[in-house]
């Protein structure tokens, strides 16, 4: 039995809309405020690799969202306040 492997930053594709994690080959589209993948296509996530390791589907959707949600500039950042 392989090896469940927790997913690290490195390991994923992020532009500004879509992620991919290269180790499974699952890609996602989605705005980086949301949970949850607007468009899913898990490839092997979830799956035993022919390494014999494994990726939890979960894990690396959250790392991915978390990493997509860094590029993607927050709405209110440029905001000034009122006197």
């Amino acid at each position: 039995m392989g090896t469940r492997i927790t997913p690290v930053p490195e390991e994923f594709d992020v532009t500004r809309t879509l992620v991919i994690h290269r180790p499974t080959g699952a890609m996602w589209t989605t705005a980086g405020d949301s949970k949850f993948p607007d468009w899913f296509d898990p490839g092997n996530l979830g799956l035993e690799l022919p390494t014999g390791d494994t990726y939890r589907v979960d894990e690396v959707i959250e790392m991915g969202q978390r990493l997509l949600a860094e590029r993607i500039p927050q709405a209110n950042t440029n905001v000034t306040a009122s006197v």
